[in-house]
């Protein structure tokens, strides 16, 4: 062929899998390992594009096969379309199965999350590093079970994947919401998987603790999955864990509003009136400003820790409020009702202040009055 050929050619080849326009272009010796038109390389370009065929031909070219570009490579790419065959040929002319993204996301990684289970076996039968970690310390592992593959996950533990590595934090050490120390068995029960939750479990202590304390089973009703949650408590999750920020699993099923993942709680018998740090109680934390918004829940909520023994005057153990402080907090009148008629009444102390201390000093007369007319409590001094 006489004609002179140029970029746009040799993308068009790469595009639509061309392989005669290919080795025009390569035989009048254009740089492979320079950036496109569209800003990838040859390789890159081929390998999104599922054309296997073109491997061999750039590498004679001298094509550098784990050369970066937009925060993707060659193999990367291969691996998101799941086509294996195209990762076996890149493993088998030289590519790195450990070179990833600018957060380190390498290609087992990458195949572990999208579920790709014939990737991972030729990752692996090429020699890629189980136990590799990413920025924020996840592992292959961690990215399946965050997905719930349960396959996946079967298949890294096989290959010796750690089922008890942890990652770093992704909001800094002291966020409620950090995710240190988290290991394969809290993310899968975090996203209620259940089938996967099953196999890490043969792995892995139910009650493995993350940097902040928290168990699998504080997080697993996250999305209301009942059955992970019945799983994690028949293999003898420990229902009265404490996280180092002073939460339950019933705590944290409270705050979510979940009344199904309340009531299996505590029909496996969750303690109502437990209380630390300055989380409070189950039944002050149903009507704190987190908790959910609509009455009814709150008030469901509550009608289900009374029937199961909560006590309605109990304080909280740190800051002394009780479920009548923090109806008052809220101005909530037909709260407030509903716990009078259930029981409840003034006098427990916050910073030496009762529930009608602060009523009065919020101007919220009415509420004063109420309480006044249900009277105090007769098992401690106003």
């Amino acid at each position: 062929m006489n004609k002179k050929l140029c970029e746009n050619d040799l993308l068009t080849a790469c595009t639509n899998r061309d392989t005669c326009l290919l080795a025009d272009c390569l035989s009048q010796d254009m740089k492979v390992n320079k950036r496109l038109p569209n800003g990838f390389t040859p390789i890159i370009v081929c390998c999104q594009n599922d054309f296997c065929e073109a491997i061999p031909l750039l590498c004679e070219k001298g094509v550098i096969l784990d050369q970066g570009c937009n925060d993707t490579t060659a193999l990367l790419e291969a691996v998101s379309n799941n086509d294996f065959t195209t990762v076996r040929v890149l493993l088998e002319y030289g590519a790195s199965s450990g070179v990833g993204t600018k957060t380190n996301l390498r290609p087992l990684m990458l195949a572990a999350r999208l579920g790709f289970l014939e990737c991972i076996r030729v990752l692996l039968e090429g020699g890629a590093s189980v136990n590799l970690t990413d920025k924020y310390h996840w592992t292959a592992l961690h990215e399946a079970a965050q997905a719930g593959h349960a396959e996946c996950i079967r298949l890294l533990l096989s290959h010796g994947a750690d089922p008890l590595a942890g990652t770093k934090e992704h909001y800094g050490k002291d966020h409620p919401l950090s995710l240190k120390g988290f290991t394969p068995l809290h993310l899968a029960s975090r996203g209620g998987h259940l089938e996967a939750v099953k196999v890490l479990l043969e792995y892995t202590p139910v009650d493995i603790l993350a940097k902040g304390k928290e168990t699998p089973l504080m997080f697993s009703g996250e999305i209301g999955n009942e059955e992970t949650v019945a799983l994690l408590l028949s293999t003898g999750a420990n229902l009265e864990a404490v996280s180092r920020f002073g939460t339950t699993p019933l705590v944290g099923a409270v705050l979510r509003g979940d009344l199904d993942i309340i009531r299996l709680l505590l029909e496996s018998g969750a303690d109502p009136n437990t209380s630390y740090e300055d989380m409070g109680t189950p039944l002050v934390n149903a009507i704190t400003p987190i908790a959910p918004p609509d009455n009814r829940n709150k008030i469901a909520i509550i009608e289900l820790l009374l029937e199961f023994g909560a006590d309605i005057n109990l304080p909280s153990t740190e800051t002394g409020d009780t479920a009548l402080h923090q109806a008052v907090c809220a101005r909530d009148k037909q709260l407030l009702m509903f716990l009078l008629e259930h029981g409840a009444r003034y006098g427990a102390r916050n910073c030496n202040r009762t529930e009608v201390d602060v009523a009065r000093i919020t101007g919220q007369d009415e509420l004063v009055e109420l309480m006044l007319k249900s009277g105090p409590r007769t098992d401690m001094a106003v």
